[in-house]
């Protein structure tokens, strides 16, 4: 199913994904982050993918071009087909993605806790604030750059 999922997407929207493979047996796709809003609403409004179950912040190191992005796994509920949507952010220095939150409610947190550890910024979130971490707390724990001992 994930290979007739990916194909069917690809041409469907070939102007919005930038990679596409299989990952844990799931349909997997790479978007840019400047089309991430037009995919999200197309998975939602036409795909039928009405859940966003996980979003999850990454950090790739210091090494790599994109070295933070965020993965995100939609679910289609009348099938139980899972999309991995993965998103690179170009700017290292201040890494920011567009915000989900006005698609997906279940957004909110997961944004919140990818800014929190990540500090990757969702520009357009509600109320984007620590969720874990105290609010005087400097830094963002599970980036590479991080003391292993901590603070």
């Amino acid at each position: 199913m994930p290979a007739a999922l990916q194909t069917a997407l690809l041409s469907r929207y070939p102007w919005l994904i930038a990679r596409s493979g299989a990952a844990d047996g799931n349909a997997a796709v790479n978007v840019p982050p400047e089309h991430l809003l037009e995919f999200a609403t197309a998975l939602r409004d036409n795909e039928g993918f009405a859940v966003l179950a996980d979003l999850a912040g990454c950090d790739w190191g210091a090494e790599v071009s994109c070295r933070f992005g965020a993965v995100y796994h939609f679910q289609r509920p009348a099938t139980r087909d899972t999309l991995r949507v993965a998103c690179d952010v170009a700017d290292n220095s201040a890494p920011a993605l567009p915000s989900l939150t006005p698609l997906f409610a279940s957004a909110n947190w997961f944004e919140r806790e990818a800014f929190d550890l990540f500090g990757i910024r969702f520009d357009g979130h509600p109320a984007l604030v620590r969720l874990l971490m105290p609010e005087d707390f400097s830094g963002h724990p599970l980036r590479k750059d991080f003391p292993l001992a901590g603070q």
